[in-house]
């Protein structure tokens, strides 16, 4: 048989270049490390290698997951600690000196040292994180804690809850006057004439110096129902996200669904409303808008339930909800349970000269500090 030229030529590159694109591939693989370079070479080992990599890419995120969480946790532990520890031992050794034999400029004096505290404690709870409130919502577009002198709730059913006051005002035949251009009368009368016996106990939203209202001497006073007239708002009113912090339960959840509000300032003027319209079903801390929890992977195997939210045990929740830590609703006597709150109905009672309610709120106050300080732990 005769061999052509042709032929062994053709024999010998086909050899050639099968023996060099081995060389080349076996070159590649020592280069890169690599067993293969297509997953159809190997699909099952291609199958193992992607899941590796994105273990190792999610490996990565659980990292920067956790590092951000424990940054929060610090930072919030620092404030809490700043709260609970420093400021609130600053506050119980001026409640605590507080004697029933004090007169009212020493009070006042307290009073306003207690205010002071009460606005530190507001800054550490409205301290910012990175994009975020550290103990609001998730944004940093507005300022969890706010205090307000009243705030008036309109109901989507039309019922109107009101809480705190407006400065006392005097107005005599229709003209407003001012604090210092009179003289308070000793002895103050309703609209029917009568005479107020008990100041303490009346609740109408006016009163007058003499019996005959309608006399153009007589002087009106408005809001307060108290003898002490005073410019100022006596009441301050804590609000979370917007919301009182002394609501719970119905009123709490009906503020929420559809409410207007009014919020008055401490010069006694509205600052402005808004239209509140988060529905919840929970009447307690849960129920304040911007506590939906912000849950993040840290590796334990995120899961859903059937209605597509995050089981709570498979994810570390990075909400940390400020109506919970300082306290919110009431108890038994009607007190506040927020700890600022609190702080600030001891300054009220201090001006008002009422020292027993201050002496009241001693225990109640080391009961709202405890929760802070469980906050942290």
């Amino acid at each position: 048989m005769r061999v052509t030229t042709n032929a062994f030529s053709g024999t010998f590159l086909n050899s050639y270049n099968g023996l060099l694109s081995d060389y080349l591939k076996s070159q590649t693989k020592i280069l890169t490390q690599r067993k293969y370079n297509r997953a159809s070479e190997d699909s099952s080992s291609a199958a193992k290698a992607a899941h590796v990599r994105k273990s190792l890419e999610n490996l990565k995120v659980y990292d920067e997951n956790l590092k951000t969480a424990k940054d929060l946790y610090y930072a919030a532990e620092d404030a809490l600690y700043d709260i609970a520890d420093k400021t609130y031992l600053n506050v119980k050794s001026k409640i605590v000196s507080v004697q029933d034999t004090m007169d009212q400029t020493e009070l006042d004096i307290i009073a306003l040292e207690l205010e002071q505290q009460a606005e530190h404690m507001l800054q550490d709870m409205n301290t910012d994180f990175a994009t975020r409130q550290m103990f609001g919502s998730a944004s940093n577009d507005k300022t969890p804690f706010t205090v307000h002198s009243k705030v008036e709730i309109t109901m989507a059913d039309g019922s109107v809850l009101i809480l705190g006051n407006q400065p006392d005002t005097a107005e005599q035949n229709g003209t407003v006057l001012e604090a210092g251009t009179f003289t308070m009368p000793d002895k103050f009368y309703d609209a029917d004439g009568q005479e107020i016996t008990d100041m303490s106990e009346y609740t109408a939203d006016t009163y007058y110096s003499s019996p005959d209202k309608d006399d153009p001497n007589t002087i009106k006073f408005t809001v307060k129902g108290s003898p002490d007239f005073t410019t100022e708002p006596d009441e301050r009113i804590v609000c979370y996200n917007d919301i009182p912090v002394n609501l719970e339960g119905d009123d709490l959840k009906n503020a929420v669904n559809g409410a207007t509000i009014n919020y008055y300032g401490i010069d006694g003027k509205l600052s402005y409303s808004k239209e509140i319209n988060c529905p919840t079903t929970s009447g307690d801390a849960d129920g304040f808008p911007g506590t939906n929890p912000i849950y993040v992977d840290i590796g334990l195997g995120m899961k859903y339930d059937e209605n597509g939210n995050v089981n709570p045990a498979t994810a570390l929740d990075m909400c940390l909800n400020g109506a919970e830590i300082t306290g919110c609703g009431t108890d038994k006597d009607g007190d506040s349970l927020n700890l600022i709150q609190l702080v600030y109905d001891a300054v009220d009672a201090l001006r008002k000269g009422d020292t027993a309610s201050v002496n009241r709120y001693i225990d109640k106050l080391d009961e709202a500090d405890s929760k802070v300080l469980d906050a942290i732990t």
